[in-house]
């Protein structure tokens, strides 16, 4: 299982985390990854969740084995 949020904001805030945070806390052995996806321009990683912007999208559904 991987938790997705997505945002439209252009940075990312602390309250974001809840949610992926959350769902990993109750699925503790099937939660895979974390990821918050933003409408900023940068991809990163912060502790334990993937931060990915908008326009990358396509390319992060493909490393997910998601898109074709």
């Amino acid at each position: 299982l991987i938790p997705i949020e997505i945002k439209t904001a252009e940075t990312i805030h602390t309250e974001f985390f809840i949610g992926v945070n959350y769902f990993a806390s109750i699925h503790p052995k099937h939660t895979k990854h974390k990821t918050i996806i933003y409408a900023g321009d940068n991809s990163y990683k912060q502790k334990d969740t993937q931060i990915e912007y908008l326009e990358s999208l396509t390319g992060f559904l493909r490393e997910l084995r998601v898109a074709p």
